[in-house]
């Protein structure tokens, strides 16, 4: 066994028989992590609303984001659990740099279980792009508008 099981595991040096107040204190601190480390994304498994989430937390970060849309792969390849979470950022406050896809792995501890490409353009580029002149990789094209925020419930009249 080693130091970092032993120190695992429940004390029985003290009358209780429990924990020891070290070992109570990073139980607690290990609690804590646990229920913050999802924070984020909350663990989300729905890719659709992973990619939404993503979308709301980049518009609300960056300022010069005028629109963010999907980007959508082959059936085939959007329908494998690996493939990422793909998002084309319009951004009036970036430089022109051309299609620069730019990947993320998951983030367990804030919760993103997927992957993740973000091509950020700016607005000249993304006109490009709808007239076809800037092309996005083979595979690839611009998917729907994501909203800035949900949507929200209707009022009743």
């Amino acid at each position: 066994m080693t130091n970092h099981e032993e120190t695992q595991k429940p004390s029985t040096d003290n009358c209780g028989g429990g924990l020891s107040s070290r070992d109570a204190d990073r139980e607690e601190a290990e609690k804590k992590l646990a229920s913050s480390q999802y924070s984020l994304f909350g663990g989300e498994t729905d890719r659709e609303k992973v990619r939404k989430k993503l979308a709301r937390i980049h518009y609300d970060s960056e300022p010069g984001i005028t629109e963010i849309f999907a980007i959508r792969g082959e059936p085939d390849d959007e329908a494998r659990p690996d493939e990422p979470i793909k998002l084309l950022e319009v951004n009036e406050d970036t430089i022109a740099a051309g299609i620069m896809p730019l990947g993320f792995d998951p983030s367990p501890t804030t919760g993103m279980l997927f992957p993740s490409v973000i091509v950020e353009v700016t607005p000249e580029e993304m006109e490009r792009i709808q007239r076809q002149e800037l092309p996005l990789p083979c595979g690839w094209t611009v998917g729907e508008l994501l909203p800035r925020s949900e949507p929200s419930e209707p009022e009743c009249v």
